[in-house]
């Protein structure tokens, strides 16, 4: 395995990013429907998939949440989810923001990658079923809702990671309320609580999401 850092990015090459190459395109397999010799060579069941699945989250975390990778490729993505939020929680304009203030659903579309990268930024961790921990599976979701109360209008964070199990994917299975999709609620630290949810007061969750954006990678 080697390391490798040129001025915009850091690689690496040897068996550890094969293996993670290679272990995804199993788990594409299994979760676009396939079985029996398609899936594998018919050498492998789902459990022995989720063990394989080490391997592509080992190098996730090497080279997608170690603190200064992650905040070098993640910053300018957590900008503008802050700047949207503060938005919302002011209802006034604010700059970088990816809407308007009377938008009540924003969707910010990318990569694993940049979930990962999210994550390592914030010191956050999750864990669904079906899957290793801090895994970031086809159509994975990083939800920050904003609630007000509605009795002194106070405001708190939310952070959820939403996925479907491997076998609601592998079998195609409709999604519905009694039929959800895996949901995991997230601890931040430096601003989560006990209460449900790990909710976090407004400005709390706002200072820490602040401290972990490196103003040298927002654009």
């Amino acid at each position: 395995m080697a390391l490798s850092a040129n001025p915009t990015d850091v690689t690496m090459s040897g068996p550890l990013r094969l293996a993670s190459t290679f272990t995804e395109n199993l788990l594409l397999e299994y979760t676009n429907g396939m079985r029996g010799l398609e899936f594998g060579w018919g050498r492998l069941d789902v459990s022995n998939l989720q063990r394989l699945m080490t391997l592509h989250t080992t190098y996730a975390d090497l080279m997608r949440r170690t603190p200064y990778l992650a905040r070098a490729r993640g910053s300018n993505l957590l900008n503008h989810i802050l700047r949207s939020l503060e938005q919302a929680a002011n209802g006034q304009p604010v700059k970088g923001a990816a809407a308007t203030p009377e938008t009540q659903l924003v969707v910010i579309s990318g990569h694993d990658t940049n979930l990962s990268n999210l994550s390592g930024m914030l010191g956050i961790s999750w864990l669904l079923p079906s899957y290793q921990q801090d895994d970031v599976p086809p159509g994975g979701a990083l939800i920050f809702s904003l609630w007000r109360s509605p009795d002194i209008g106070a405001l708190s964070m939310r952070v959820q990671f939403v996925a479907q199990t491997l076998d609601q994917m592998h079998e195609a299975t409709p999604l519905s309320l009694s039929n959800q999709p895996a949901i995991a609620d997230v601890f931040v630290p430096g601003c989560s609580t006990a209460r449900e949810g790990f909710s976090c007061e407004w400005r709390d969750f706002q200072r820490a999401v602040q401290a972990a954006i490196d103003p040298a990678f927002v654009r």
